[in-house]
């Protein structure tokens, strides 16, 4: 991210939450924590079950901000909301990943004879996705 005297949050002062979705926990909230220590003040973070939900209350609060990860699945809707504009965007890594299973010997098994491990994870947008 670049910053300038023409950022969003240097001119509008009365910013006062990030608007974002859930679940709790997903790097969608590590990104608004991550912006808000860029913005250098402390704002509210505030988790939507959709991005209708979110992107809602951005049009109703001039004080709130929309951040929504590039691979959501109905992020075009983001970028084309008429009531709403594009302020910026910033690259930022995700949270390492970790690999779970109920019992570890299966999992060194598996691993041990080369075989196909699944793994379980969220979609991402296949539009943006190669």
């Amino acid at each position: 991210m670049i910053f300038n005297t023409d950022n969003f949050w240097i001119r509008n002062p009365e910013l006062v939450s990030i608007s974002t979705l859930r679940p709790e926990g997903t790097s969608n909230q590590f990104a608004a924590k991550y912006l808000t220590n860029l913005i250098g003040k402390p704002l509210d973070i505030l988790l939507f079950d959709t991005i209708d939900l979110a992107s809602e209350y951005v049009e109703n609060h001039e004080s709130c901000t929309f951040l929504v990860v590039n691979t959501y699945q109905r992020v075009d809707n983001f970028y084309m909301n008429k009531n709403t504009f594009l302020l910026e965007s910033f690259f930022y890594l995700s949270l390492a990943y970790y690999l779970s299973c109920k019992i570890s010997l299966a999992l060194e098994k598996k691993i041990d004879e080369q075989q196909t491990i699944k793994i379980i994870k969220q979609t991402g947008n296949m539009k943006l996705i190669g």
